[in-house]
């Protein structure tokens, strides 16, 4: 799962590559007119629309992932023989590794069949931080929401609004969605689940335009951004909605982490002048 996350993150940012560098090299807009004047510089608010086309593209990429490593999951247990409604035993489905007389660990199954995938999964939720039967429900939310987004692009798709609103808008509806999610856990528990399922959960500072507000400011590379002016930030999209929204250059605050250590700033609503990238891990957050 983690390698399909990275093999579409790459794709993802080799092709805004490949578009932003065909468009800052466009002749028409590099030169100078035939007149002498010289020609429009590159639009930037071009190149943020694209952006943003493109974090809808990683977001559905995603989203298709998760129903291949889903689909791949339940082939394994076939091909291992394993029932797909075969029952755990409340040993077995507490603990992620069966122990053998003596108390060594058994190997682990060399085949990943459905039971050893489901243990790792809860083991994630685990090891996030929550309880073995909250990590075992959200397992089996996690399943179930699989499940209805193959439903749901299989119907969009033989009625023809598979890339629509009205697409986007069903799937942010359905039970276990991120956004069904988001509303009824509070903020460190919302991380920590994107945490245990692999999704970005922070956004990194990778580079910082001289001049800018967020210079002015104070921020630097490796700066973790947790809050805009109050609001818990998971992705880069939420962060540019959330400067644009409001009345421009009202001052708000900026809560990062640095070196582990939380820290506050204030800065001007708008463009922060910053390079960002995705992140996932746990942020210690209260």
């Amino acid at each position: 799962m983690k390698r399909s996350l990275l093999m579409v993150g790459a794709i993802a940012l080799l092709l805004a590559g490949l578009v932003l560098g065909a468009y800052l090299a466009a002749p028409a807009r590099m030169t100078g007119a035939p007149d002498g004047s010289s020609a429009d510089a590159p639009s930037w608010e071009v190149v943020d629309s694209l952006a943003e086309l493109l974090d809808r593209e990683v977001e559905e990429r995603l989203a298709m992932a998760d129903e291949l490593a889903a689909l791949r999951q339940r082939v394994a247990g076939l091909e291992a023989g394993r029932a797909p409604d075969a029952e755990v035993s409340g040993t077995d489905a507490q603990e992620p590794v069966a122990r053998a007389a003596g108390g060594a660990r058994e190997a682990e199954d060399p085949t990943p069949t459905e039971v050893s995938v489901r243990r790792q999964q809860i083991e994630r939720f685990r090891a996030a931080g929550f309880p073995q039967a909250e990590a075992e429900y959200y397992q089996r939310l996690q399943e179930e929401h699989a499940l209805a987004r193959l439903y749901l692009r299989d119907q969009a798709s033989r009625e023809g609004w598979l890339r629509s609103d009205r697409f986007a808008e069903a799937m942010a509806e359905l039970p276990g969605s991120r956004a069904a999610l988001r509303t009824s856990m509070d903020d460190a528990t919302y991380s920590r689940y994107l945490y245990a399922t692999g999704q970005p959960n922070h956004i990194r500072v990778t580079s910082v335009i001289e001049g800018s507000p967020a210079e002015t400011a104070g921020l630097v590379n490796g700066d973790v951004i947790v809050r805009y002016d109050g609001e818990r930030l998971y992705s880069g999209r939420a962060l540019r909605e959330a400067s644009r929204s409001g009345t421009a250059g009202q001052t708000v605050s900026l809560e990062i982490i640095r070196d582990g250590d939380r820290m506050q700033m204030f800065m001007p609503r708008g463009p922060l002048g910053v390079s960002i990238s995705a992140g996932s891990g746990l942020l210690g957050e209260p």
